[in-house]
């Protein structure tokens, strides 16, 4: 009867374990698919703005869910290409309908440059490294830094860029370091994924050493 008893007792817990594992597994799953998405930065196109080994989280929730929003210039968003079946990040720069130019590294949106203003706090940007400048850029009612090379120019375009009906213009912070629409031309709003606010975790990629003071919402 003891073993019997044991036997049951084993049961139930093995049940009861499983029944807390399925609930967990349904949670993230469900968390995953209509929340929120965890992505590695893989590179330093996204200079200054994310470095290299930042861990950050992609909200699904404001560009909806099933009625899909459209992103707002300024945010940088999760997407992926039906192209290469690759996920991104990069800044939205310009919205369906909108033309886009590029002349001596500026941009312009409807022939209107945006500003850009040098920054001179030095030490938010400790962790660029190399010959390149960091300024703010404002475009629309949304501000953010970028930054670019003073060896490695800029290409112009040889003609103003037009985003087409569902298109968006998306580049990489670091100008002179970014594939973006640049070369691939604009991206379907149906393909961007999520906003990306905050870095929940960063891991120098040279040192192994946690960057704790990276952590925390992001432009």
């Amino acid at each position: 009867m003891r073993r019997v008893a044991l036997a049951q007792k084993s049961y139930h817990r093995f049940v009861w374990y499983l029944k807390v594992i399925t609930a967990s597994l349904t949670i993230i799953f469900f968390i995953k698919i209509f929340v929120m998405d965890i992505y590695k930065i893989p590179s330093i196109s996204m200079q200054p703005s994310l470095l290299k080994g930042d861990y950050v989280v992609a909200f699904k929730i404001p560009y909806g869910i099933i009625f899909k929003s459209l992103p707002k210039k300024g945010d940088m968003a999760l997407f992926k290409r039906s192209e290469d079946g690759t996920y991104y990040i990069k800044r939205v720069i310009a919205l369906p309908g909108e033309t886009v130019d590029m002349k001596l590294g500026d941009v312009f949106i409807n022939s209107k440059k945006l500003k850009k203003v040098y920054e001179t706090d030095s030490k938010k940007y400790k962790y660029v490294e190399g010959d390149y400048v960091v300024m703010k850029e404002s475009n629309a009612d949304s501000t953010y830094s970028v930054m670019q090379s003073n060896l490695k120019m800029i290409e112009d375009f040889v003609r103003p860029y037009k985003d087409g009906p569902g298109g968006l213009f998306l580049m990489g912070d670091n100008r002179s370091n970014s594939i973006d629409s640049r070369t691939w031309g604009d991206i379907n709003k149906k393909n961007i994924i999520g906003k990306v606010s905050f870095i929940w975790f960063s891991l120098d990629p040279n040192t192994g050493k946690v960057r704790w003071k990276r952590i925390g919402s992001c432009k």
